[in-house]
């Protein structure tokens, strides 16, 4: 079995012993990445839990295409059961981890048990060892990851760590790549940060000099040169990535009248242009950057020359930070939100959520709901930066307000109480993101029907946005799929977008590369999952046809709905904000419009042949997928 390093690391932080386990036993079945990850935690993590306890396990994992020369073959995925949301939990990141553990010998890291004292994790071409980390607890990311490496000898080591926020427990923090190339990638959300800390697991720290062989070299090259001239040819990969990365999304999504504004009231921001990706293109990019195995850069590395953060050099903010750090919260100057970025990665803590947190806060301050004595002399107004970045370091250390919004919108509205719940935007426990819902219908169904919650790469419909309306009814059924306000063909729309993204995690790809962009897309929805099985096949020498990879595509996904089912997730849970179905904007590209959920919810489960009822998979469709075990376990209808 080619391109998998063919093991898998076991470790157990209680008795500090470690295990290997056959890589074969996932690989034809469920891949690597994503889907070796549900498998491992729904056999590992009964029903009811603790996400805190030692018996919550913290999966590390790349994929088969992990360190060989597929493009954006970059992504590490951690899965864990979620201490935000109590269900299924993952976070992916790019950068050059999931191909330098490839390199060190293993496909993956189970994190068992808790340590006693803080630790890290150091694997190095097929050795582990759990090493001190008493002298870096407490510190931030960067310096930890700083300290280790210089304390290591190892220069080029690739580090994920967690900062004070995940040491304190914080239900929004994150988990931060710190490895030179490509420092401050985050696998942000659903709390993975505080399930390490949970496990006084400082950081995972890999290097090594292992070489990764493809079955098929010459073939699998010629499949690789085939996707980089396709990515070349496209306009948004070859110009727009490179030159705005993710923030061209800004002004995009404040056209279309969905830029989330002021905790989701509007949907269209009066300082946009001040927090576009134009604006950071012309006064404070410095250059792009691109993971491992990237033809897209869409990384940003930013100066801040004048102003109150003047000589600040390092990771520009994504999309998401912009929006939620900027325009969810009123702030309208980009060097602040550029500071918030660099607080958030440093402390550990994930900007969607924690942008949410604080523009929930804020509304509740609007409204009278909280009151200046109430949360410590702080300034709510919309806009005040300095009281966004001080919230950031509240909720880092538990301190203050900071206490209660480092559980997140929903738990906080919980203890907040006096009709605050209203103003919580989530889904299952998770924060919305940047885009809001009554702007783009299937994205919307996305972001409910997704396993962790209110996720928009779950499923990524982009075709939406790009697709042609007779593309619309030829895969998906009805034109209106083609439309970002449609309703019709949305359901089998987001089915089949899932199961790519799917696909993607669990090979260690980077969706920029093979589904956002209109060149790629347009070829995937032609070929089916061919260039995806392809690869694959040619990597490994594993034969997969295009169906197959499909149905391994939906297998996950109806995995990863089993386990939710089995904490008591059902169609109630799939389910919006009031706000985005009953309070249409007033001005703007997406006026008057609120969100139909329950016909895209129908279809969707129609399409998926699950119980339309309750959501639950049923019998004969988990049997056709060989997932079997979980028949009983969910109590699946006939």
């Amino acid at each position: 079995m080619k391109a998998y390093a063919g093991k898998i690391l076991e470790v157990d932080l209680t008795t500090r012993k470690f295990s290997h386990i056959d890589t074969k036993k996932y690989a034809k079945d469920f891949l690597g990445g994503r889907g070796l990850g549900v498998k491992v935690l729904y056999d590992s993590v009964g029903p009811q839990t603790n996400p805190f306890s030692g018996n919550n396990v913290l999966i590390c994992s790349n994929g088969p295409l992990s360190g060989t020369s597929a493009p954006g073959s970059s992504r590490t995925h951690f899965t864990f059961k979620s201490p935000l949301t109590g269900i299924y939990g993952y976070s992916n990141a790019g950068g050059h981890f999931a191909a330098e553990l490839k390199y060190a010998g293993f496909d993956a890291i189970v994190v068992k048990g808790k340590s006693e004292k803080p630790c890290y994790l150091y694997v190095h071409d097929d050795v582990a060892e759990i090493k001190d980390a008493s002298a870096y607890w407490g510190e931030t990311t960067f310096s930890a990851g700083d300290k280790i490496m210089k304390d290591l000898g190892e220069r080029y080591a690739q580090i994920f760590a967690i900062g004070q926020a995940g040491e304190n427990l914080v239900r929004i923090s994150s988990i931060i790549s710190v490895g030179n190339f490509t420092e401050g990638k985050a696998a942000a959300r659903c709390g993975g940060g505080a399930v390490m800390g949970s496990k006084k697991l400082k950081a995972i720290v890999t290097i090594g000099t292992k070489p990764v062989e493809v079955a098929e070299p010459e073939k699998f090259q010629a499949e690789v040169d085939d996707m980089i001239e396709t990515l070349k040819s496209d306009k948004g990969s070859a110009e727009t990535a490179p030159m705005f990365g993710t923030s061209f999304l800004v002004r995009s999504l404040g056209a279309n009248g969905a830029l989330v504004t002021h905790n989701f009231q509007l949907g269209k921001f009066e300082f946009e242009e001040a927090i576009s990706g134009e604006e950071m293109r012309e006064k404070y990019l410095w250059k792009a950057q691109g993971c491992y195995g990237c033809w897209n850069r869409c990384c940003r590395y930013v100066v801040i020359r004048s102003g109150p953060f003047k000589g600040f050099a390092g990771k520009g903010p994504e999309f998401e930070t912009l929006s939620m750090m900027g325009s969810n919260v009123g702030v309208g100057r980009l060097d602040a939100i550029i500071k918030a970025n660099e607080l958030a990665d440093a402390y550990g803590i994930d900007t969607i959520s924690g942008g949410s947190v604080i523009g929930f806060a804020m509304e509740l301050y609007q409204r009278g709901i909280l009151t200046k004595e109430e949360v410590g002399g702080l300034d709510l107004r919309w806009g005040n930066y300095e009281t966004v970045l001080e919230l950031i370091r509240q909720i880092a250390f538990k301190e203050g307000l900071g206490k209660i919004l480092g559980e997140g919108v929903k738990i906080a509205s919980e203890i907040i109480g006096r009709g605050s719940e209203k103003y919580a935007m989530h889904t299952k426990g998770l924060e919305h993101i940047g885009g809001d819902p009554r702007g783009q219908t299937g994205f919307t169904l996305g972001y409910v029907t997704a396993p962790r919650g209110a996720d928009h790469l779950g499923a990524l419909p982009v075709f939406e946005y790009i697709g042609k309306p007779e593309e619309g009814i030829k895969f998906f059924g009805s034109a209106e799929a083609a439309n970002r306000f449609g309703v019709k063909g949305k359901g089998r729309l987001v089915k089949w977008q899932e199961e790519l993204m799917a696909i993607e995690d669990s090979l260690g790809t980077c969706k920029t590369h093979y589904s956002h962009f209109s060149s790629t897309f347009t070829k995937i929805l032609k070929l089916g999952f061919e260039k995806q099985s392809r690869l694959f096949s040619l990597a490994t020498g594993i034969e997969l046809s295009p169906s197959q990879l499909q149905k391994i595509g939906e297998r996950i996904v109806n995995l990863e709905r089993a386990f939710n089912v089995r904490e008591g997730i059902t169609r109630k849970d799939d389910s919006l904000p009031e706000r985005f179905l009953k309070e249409p904007f007033k001005e703007g590209g997406s006026a008057g419009r609120v969100v139909n959920l329950e016909p895209m919810l129908d279809e969707y489960y129609e399409a998926r042949n699950w119980d339309i009822r309750t959501g639950i998979p049923k019998r004969e469709k988990l049997l056709e997928l060989g997932l079997d075990f979980v028949v009983d376990e969910i109590r699946a209808p006939a």
